[in-house]
């Protein structure tokens, strides 16, 4: 009987997440109800809360990086995350990375190109001095087709290179910020807070979400990431992420 060669199993559903995925950034207010990360609806200012969504994006990275590593811990300045402090660590964020805006309107056109947002974050950082290099990929398309037909093994922004570079901001405990453009299948997504209330989004159209875990099915040929976004987090396919795009996205992360 002729020698076998063993091959190597490789497990059929594997999931790369941060360290502490579970709480991520636990926000808890006074009333005891707890958040997954930060809210932009907390903001008091229109223009905020309509478009700094990548404003509280890079707020949770900042204060994920600040709990769970000591050379990170100047990136937060407050005892704990309360909603109240937190809120306030938020405004610090926005001093550094605001939202575009129509003057005199105040007709918000959100935090874009990728280059906006890391040079915001890393001069936050240096102003705390706290040294942090963003790494990031981007894709512009003009329309879906294009964006589509890009989409290949051999292209930066294929879908296996886009969970490759989730999986290695995660695999360094760093979340990762993911811009949705003018994305047309991402529609009416759960949104669950920690508490058990959950409600459904309509569109996560051009907006700012940050990266917990991704799962890869093997079986199914499915990725599915999991999002922190307004207080609470969701699950969507990497695919409709990458396929349903008609203009711009990117991803980005800090070590």
């Amino acid at each position: 009987m002729e020698h076998e060669e063993k091959r190597p199993i490789y497990p059929d559903v594997t999931v790369t997440a941060l360290k502490d995925s579970v709480k991520f950034v636990e926000i808890r207010d006074d009333d005891g109800k707890n958040y997954y990360g930060g809210d932009q609806e907390w903001y008091k200012e229109k223009v905020a809360q309509d478009g700094a969504c990548g404003t509280v994006a890079a707020a949770n990275i900042t204060a994920y990086l600040a709990g769970n590593d000591i050379k990170y811990s100047g990136l937060y300045n407050y005892p704990d995350f309360s909603k109240t402090n937190f809120l306030a660590h938020m405004y610090d964020l926005y001093k550094y990375l605001s939202p575009y805006y129509i003057p005199f309107k105040n007709f918000p056109l959100g935090i874009w190109p990728m280059s906006k947002f890391i040079r915001g974050v890393e001069k936050f950082a240096r102003s705390r001095n706290v040294s942090l290099k963003g790494q990031g990929v981007e894709k512009l398309a003009v329309c879906r087709s294009a964006l589509h037909n890009s989409v290949n093994e051999d292209s930066k922004f294929s879908r296996n290179n886009i969970a490759d570079f989730i999986k290695n901001g995660l695999i360094r405990n760093s979340p990762v910020a993911m811009l949705i453009g003018f994305n047309n299948n991402l529609k009416n997504i759960e949104v669950q807070q920690p508490n058990g209330y959950s409600f459904v989004q309509r569109s996560f159209a051009t907006h700012w979400v940050t990266v917990t875990e991704i799962k890869e099915d093997k079986i199914n040929d499915k990725i599915t990431v999991k999002v922190s976004t307004w207080g609470g987090y969701s699950y969507f396919d990497l695919d409709d992420y990458i396929n349903g795009e008609t203009v711009y996205i990117c991803l980005v992360y800090f070590n």
